[in-house]
């Protein structure tokens, strides 16, 4: 009997550490997709290159069209102003002309719900008067909306696995009664903290393999404490379960 008791120690343990680096694997690179979603999404601009004298009716008709978050003049001197801080070599080489061929543009902030019907937006601008040119990065956007499709992807694996885990907490508590699911806790404290241990291990292991990338990346990001926390008493919960199913 003692031999049971002990193994089933050790399989808690090991199912616990199982879940807990699944489970915080998982959580991490939801976040990490959700970062670089955030970040690729604020970064993604359209420029638009402007005819001379057309500044203010085309930034107008521009921000009045559908799905155009913020739309910003940038004028050729300021343009000049930032290439020459960005690439010295270039500059020099604009202002060795006669006349500066960089023209005014605006810089077209897209809504990232609108990202789908970037075409759309396109040729809308390409109607108004005064637009002389458009450049943008596809390449961005398909980014953006995979680093999307990812972020929820992962939430939903990540919710189901914890609704799943509710449940068998849930089924369990009602199983041994409201009234004597304390008593229960108490019986199984050695499964309990058992799945805490490997659930906490679990933790360490993840966040230790991770932690390198925190010094080569701008976008790491360790979640909120309550999340460990939640993931952890989980563990805890599945060594109680276990133990419910061992005993009956």
């Amino acid at each position: 009997m003692i031999v049971n008791k002990r193994k089933g120690y050790r399989i808690v343990f090991l199912i616990s550490l199982l879940f807990s680096i699944y489970t915080f694997s998982m959580l991490f690179l939801f976040f990490q997709a959700k970062n670089i979603n955030k970040f690729l999404s604020e970064d993604f601009r359209i420029i638009v290159a402007l005819s001379k004298n057309s500044k203010q009716d085309v930034i107008q008709n521009i921000s009045n069209i559908k799905g155009v978050k913020n739309s910003v003049f940038v004028s050729s001197d300021e343009l000049m102003k930032r290439l020459e801080k960005e690439d010295i070599e270039l500059y020099l080489s604009i202002k060795s002309l006669s006349k500066n061929p960089v023209p005014d543009i605006v810089e077209v902030e897209i809504d990232s719900m609108y990202l789908g019907s970037i075409e759309l937006i396109l040729n809308e601008i390409s109607k108004i008067n005064g637009v002389e040119d458009i450049r943008y990065r596809p390449d961005e956007i398909i980014a953006i909306m995979h680093s999307e499709f990812y972020s929820r992807f992962l939430l939903f694996v990540f919710g189901m696995s914890f609704f799943i885990i509710f449940l068998m907490i849930v089924f369990s508590i009602i199983h041994v009664g409201f009234g004597g699911f304390v008593l229960s806790l108490k019986e199984s404290s050695k499964w309990f903290l058992n799945g805490v241990g490997g659930g906490f291990l679990g933790m360490i292991f993840v966040y230790l393999i991770l932690l390198p990338l925190k010094y080569i990346t701008p976008i790491w990001s360790w979640f909120k404490w309550y999340y460990s926390i939640s993931i952890i008493l989980s563990c805890g919960f599945i060594g109680w379960v276990f133990y419910q199913w061992k005993k009956d």
